[in-house]
Formats: C-alpha cells, sequence, structure tokens
C-alpha cells in the first residue's frame, strides 16, 4: 500500500505548478500587483506602485543597451520587490527563474539610483545565464528544467567572470558604478603593491593567512582587460567601445 502511495504522489507531482523561494520576509497582510512589459513582468506591493512603474520603464529602455554586447535578448522575466526588509542586495536565481530586489539602498551607494544600479547590474545576469540556454543545454533543459541551465553555469562559468563582467555593466551604463570607485579598487591595488599577484586558486578561492579582496574586485580587472588592451591599441575608453557597440 506505501508503495502505490508513493507511486501515486509522483504522477500527481506532474500536473502542479507550485512555485518556492527562499528569500524575503514580506509580511502576509500585503496586496500584490503586477505590470507585464516586453522586458519583466514586475511584482509589487500596492505601496511601491509608482516606484514599481518607474522601474519597469527604465529596464525596458536600458535592456537593448545592457544585453547588446553579448548579442542576446532574453525572455521575459519575474522580477519581485521586496521593500519590507533592511536588506539591501539582489539577486537572479534560475529554477525557478526570477529575480529580487531588496529595495532598501546600500549604504555604500553610488550617485546612481539604488533600483537602477540593481536593475542594470543584475540583469546583465540575466543575460549572461539565459544565453547558456542553446544547444546541448537547451537539449538538457527539456528532460530536466530550468535545473540544466544552472547546473551548466555552475560547471563551467566561475563568480568571478559573472560578477566582473556585471560590474563592467553598471560602470560603463552609467556615471558612476564600483569600476570607478577608489572604495571598490583599493584594496587589490593595495595588495599588488605589497604582497604582488597572487596565484589564481588564491584569488579566487581565498586564504586563511593572508586577506584577499574578493571576486567582484578579481573579476571587474579581469574581465576589463581585453577594453584595456584595446584602449592601449585604439586610444578609445572602454565608455567608447561600449556605446559603439551597443549603438549610443
Amino acid at each position: 500500500m506505501r508503495e502505490i502511495l508513493v507511486v501515486w504522489l509522483l504522477f500527481l507531482s506532474i500536473c502542479t505548478s507550485a512555485q518556492y523561494y527562499s528569500s524575503g520576509s514580506d509580511p502576509a497582510r500585503l496586496s500584490w500587483q503586477q505590470v507585464k512589459t516586453p522586458v519583466v513582468q514586475l511584482v509589487f506591493e500596492e505601496s511601491m506602485q509608482k516606484e514599481a512603474l518607474r522601474l519597469a520603464a527604465f529596464m525596458d529602455s536600458v535592456a537593448p543597451h545592457i544585453a547588446g554586447t553579448l548579442n542576446h535578448r532574453p525572455k521575459r522575466i519575474s522580477l519581485l520587490l521586496h521593500n519590507h526588509s533592511a536588506y539591501s542586495n539582489g539577486f537572479v536565481s534560475w529554477a525557478p527563474k526570477r529575480s529580487e530586489f531588496f529595495t532598501m539602498p546600500s549604504q555604500d551607494l553610488q550617485s546612481t539610483d539604488w533600483l537602477e544600479h540593481l536593475a542594470i547590474h543584475e540583469y546583465r545576469h540575466v543575460v549572461q545565464i539565459d544565453k547558456l540556454n542553446q544547444g546541448f543545454t537547451k537539449w538538457l533543459s527539456y528532460l530536466i528544467g530550468q535545473q540544466a541551465t544552472g547546473g551548466v553555469l555552475g560547471l563551467y562559468l566561475p563568480m568571478w567572470f559573472l560578477e566582473g563582467d556585471a560590474v563592467i555593466a553598471e560602470t560603463t551604463l552609467t556615471q558612476s558604478g564600483r569600476g570607478r570607485s577608489y572604495a571598490f579598487n583599493n584594496e587589490l591595488k593595495a595588495q599588488l603593491l605589497s604582497r604582488g599577484a597572487f596565484s589564481y586558486d588564491k584569488a579566487y578561492l581565498g586564504s586563511y593567512r593572508d586577506f584577499v579582496p574578493d571576486y567582484y574586485k578579481m573579476g571587474y580587472l579581469l574581465t576589463a582587460k581585453p577594453a584595456s588592451s584595446m584602449v592601449l591599441s585604439y586610444g578609445k575608453t572602454p565608455f567608447n567601445m561600449w556605446a559603439e557597440t551597443v549603438g549610443t
């Protein structure tokens, strides 16, 4: 009887469509609304309506420029705004495919509006990950769903590449961005001047003996290196090259 019940539950799960989440502390009393654009399905609490509509319009306008250098236009993604939290962050996750923004501004905020900063940085992650869903990965996704894209991402793309590339996006498409910040770059500069360059494994995985800057700093300089080489060769700034690529 137990085996029959297990088999019945397995077949029942095929027709379910429930989602799950692992973040947010929003009160159950909140009334949620949504707005759909070609780029995003934005889910927000009703008191955030004005900011949500502004964010949706901004994402529609900036999405082609964020995606331009990867020559890929993702399908619409769901975006959830958490405005009942003191946590400051944003993330993109697959399985289920979504993005979530925590609207409390960070204490080390740049001059760029916080939600616009998150939109540029996190949507670049959307483009990066969605572009993986082709070839073998796409065929694999027919068998195991969105977990296929997430699995390939974890196996083949290091975090320093993902975050470094996103920092380049926020730096080139705004008048601020962490790439222009001394506070963002000073740790790695101090290490290179005082201790020299660490091995790849130590620079990426960290050390119990020495202070090692995180992979955001490492990734920004590694992914920006090709642009720096072009600057030396052609006398163009990274912003000029990005603008020419995306047609701005």
